[in-house]
């Protein structure tokens, strides 16, 4: 027995109850997708500032430090300062200057092979460059470079970039069934 085009279509079209639960769910993932991603930008700006701004206040203190021994050009108590403030997570390098440019010390030892640059803070994805004067009594007698690295940073938001996206899909598909379930009772006859 032939079965008529109307049934043939009504067999191939997905139920009311189908469609709407798709359309549910894709409108609330589409939510919560853009909501997490505007959420992930302000916690990796906050985040990113408040590494920064930690890096601008240990490099002051350093700078600080680093004023007399520069200033008798003890290069054995300035070189201490710098591995004291090594354990600093996410330091690359250290470098202080002479007034005139010339490298006095640096950590590590490969670090004086890095770019020099008079900006007092350059930012990027990958890390923040910082140039402090070294002063005493006012009079600059120095500058110190301090490197630092977003990795752990940027680590840490896809570690919970991840788990917000296996969280998003399982509770996209508690919702789904839980549509699925809700909607045929109400839409039952």
């Amino acid at each position: 027995m032939a079965s008529s085009p109307a049934e043939r279509r009504t067999r191939r079209r997905p139920s009311l109850v189908r469609r709407l639960t798709r359309l549910s769910v894709a409108v609330m993932g589409a939510a919560l997708l853009l909501s997490s991603l505007a959420l992930a930008a302000w916690v990796h700006h906050s985040l990113r500032e408040a590494q920064i701004r930690s890096a601008e206040q240990s490099a002051q203190l350093l700078a600080e430090n680093l004023a007399p021994a520069l200033a008798f050009h003890d290069e054995r108590a300035t070189r201490d300062a710098l591995v004291a403030f090594s354990r600093h997570d996410g330091l690359q390098s250290l470098v202080v200057r002479e007034p005139g440019g010339q490298t006095f010390t640096q950590w590590p030892d490969a670090a004086a092979s890095l770019a020099w640059s008079d900006a007092p803070a350059t930012v990027d994805w990958q890390g923040l460059r910082l140039v402090v004067p070294v002063q005493l009594h006012g009079e600059r007698i120095g500058s110190l470079a301090w490197a630092e690295s977003f990795e752990a940073l940027n680590d840490t938001l896809l570690r919970l970039a991840a788990g917000a996206v296996a969280v998003l899909a399982l509770a996209l598909l508690g919702a789904s069934l839980l549509l699925r379930w809700t909607q045929r009772r109400a839409l039952a006859p």
